[in-house]
């Protein structure tokens, strides 16, 4: 459940998402035939209606006035999505299972990354450190 200003945004087990505007005293629901939904999370600023929803092995960013998708993780990336969290109005920072963390900005047409320009750093291990100092 998310709630920002006057919507309301839920989730059923069914995967169902549900958006109530208090203002308008509407509701607006939509049937999701994928994945069982983990998170709901508005994206920050008061007049930013984007929405990050967190499946089991995927994210979608959705425009919460228009109810549409306007990103989806299932196309870009095949590892699964640990969590999720917004840095600013259009760029959420994502975990995903394979260990890399990665800082998404989606009005941009295009995110391929050549391999060339990733950075692979390897992980501290604190078992390699002895306790004197």
């Amino acid at each position: 459940m998310g709630i920002k200003g006057n919507l309301v945004m839920m989730a059923d087990s069914d995967a169902n998402l549900v958006i109530f505007d208090t203002k308008k005293n509407s509701s607006q629901l939509y049937q999701n035939k994928s994945q069982q939904i983990r998170a709901i999370k508005f994206g920050p600023s008061i007049g930013n209606p984007l929405v990050a929803v967190m499946f089991q092995e995927s994210f979608q960013i959705w425009n919460s006035a228009s109810l549409t998708v306007i990103y989806d993780s299932r196309r870009h990336f095949d590892s699964g999505t640990v969590d999720l969290d917004w840095i600013s109005a259009n760029m959420p920072i994502v975990l995903f299972n394979d260990g890399t963390v990665q800082i998404l900005d989606i009005l941009k047409t295009s995110c391929t990354i050549p391999e060339k320009y990733l950075y692979h750093k390897n992980t501290f291990t604190s078992f390699f450190l002895s306790n004197e100092i």
